[in-house]
C-alpha cells in the first residue's frame, strides 16, 4: 500500500526511520529530532512524505521524502527550530549543508597544477541545484528496507509522489546520486528520470511533470 503520510502516521513514520535514517547532511540525528521535523513537515505544505506499508499490517517498508522550494523550507526550519539546527549544522560537513539550504548551488573546487592534464570526464559539469522554487521538488531522502527491495516498491513510490507534487503545481523532480549509488542510479532509470552525470561520478537525476 502506498499513501502519503500525514500526522496519523507519525509514530510509524519515527518508527522507519530509525530502521532506514536518511543519509547525508542529517545522518545519526536523534528520535526526538526528527519527532521535531515531522511536526514541521505536517504543518508545512512544502515538505511531503509517500509511506509504502506493508500488506495486512501498519509496519512501513519505504518511504520518500520531497520538499518544494527548499530554500524557504529550510530556512525557515532552521529559524524556528535553531536549538537543534544550530549543533548540527556546526558538526556537519558546511558543503551538506549548503546543497539542502541554499537554493542554487554548485561546488568550485581550486585547480591544483597536476588537474590542467586532461583527464576524463574534465569537462563534466559540477552539480547545481536549479533555483529554489514552489514548482520544483527536491528530493529529501527515498530508501526501502532491505527485505523488500526489487519487488518494484521505489519506482511505486516516485509514481505516487509524481501524482501528488503535479497535482500541486510541480512541474519537475529533481535528485542527487552520489558516487557508487548503483541502486539509486539503477532506481531513477527505471523510473523514468533523466540522467545527468557530472564530475567526481556524481549525477543528476531529473523528472519533468509537465
Amino acid at each position: 500500500m502506498i499513501k502519503q503520510g500525514t500526522k496519523n502516521d507519525k509514530v510509524l513514520i519515527l518508527d522507519i526511520l530509525k530502521s532506514l535514517p536518511p543519509t547525508g547532511f542529517l545522518e545519526n540525528c536523534s528520535r526526538r529530532f526528527w519527532n521535531v521535523f515531522l511536526e514541521y513537515l505536517f504543518k508545512n505544505s512544502l515538505g511531503i512524505i509517500i509511506l509504502a506499508l506493508e500488506q495486512d499490517s501498519k509496519k512501513g517498508i519505504g518511504y520518500v521524502i520531497a520538499i518544494r522550494d527548499p530554500f524557504k523550507f529550510w530556512s525557515g526550519f532552521a529559524l524556528t527550530h535553531l536549538l537543534y539546527m544550530g549543533p548540527i549544522i556546526i558538526m556537519r560537513k558546511y558543503k551538506q549543508f549548503a546543497r539542502l539550504f541554499i537554493p542554487y548551488f554548485g561546488s568550485v573546487k581550486r585547480k591544483k597544477a597536476n588537474d590542467r592534464k586532461n583527464t576524463s570526464g574534465q569537462d563534466l559539469p559540477e552539480f547545481k541545484w536549479s533555483l529554489s522554487t514552489i514548482k520544483i521538488a527536491r528530493i529529501f531522502f527515498i530508501g526501502v528496507l532491505p527485505g523488500f527491495r526489487g519487488l518494484g516498491l521505489g519506482q511505486a513510490i516516485y509514481s505516487f509522489l509524481a501524482e501528488v507534487v503535479k497535482n500541486e503545481g510541480c512541474i519537475k523532480i529533481e535528485a542527487h546520486i552520489d558516487k557508487g549509488n548503483d541502486a539509486s542510479l539503477a532506481l531513477h532509470k527505471k523510473s523514468g528520470w533523466q540522467i545527468q552525470k557530472l564530475k567526481q561520478e556524481n549525477y543528476k537525476a531529473t523528472l519533468n511533470l509537465s
